[in-house]
């Protein structure tokens, strides 16, 4: 029987700023890759901050840090 892995956790926004910043710094082999690469993480970080900063609004509690990193954890796991 193959073994079910559990789900790996997502990474969060700042994790996913942080690995794009690393390609584009570290691109020696193939910088149009790295850069595209880096390109669409980016986009996903934006994405996932408009996603939470839209449940923060949907909510009216923009400026509790609790609903902040609650609508972050949502917006990471779902």
């Amino acid at each position: 029987m193959f073994k079910v892995s559990p789900r790996p956790e997502r990474l969060s926004i700042e994790q996913i700023h942080g690995l794009a910043d690393s390609l584009r710094s570290e691109s020696a082999h193939d910088g149009r890759t790295a850069a595209a690469v880096a390109d669409a993480l980016e986009s996903v970080a934006r994405e996932r901050a408009c996603r939470a900063a839209r449940l923060q609004r949907q909510l009216g509690l923009r400026n509790s840090a609790s609903v902040r990193r609650v609508a972050e954890w949502a917006v990471t796991n779902f």
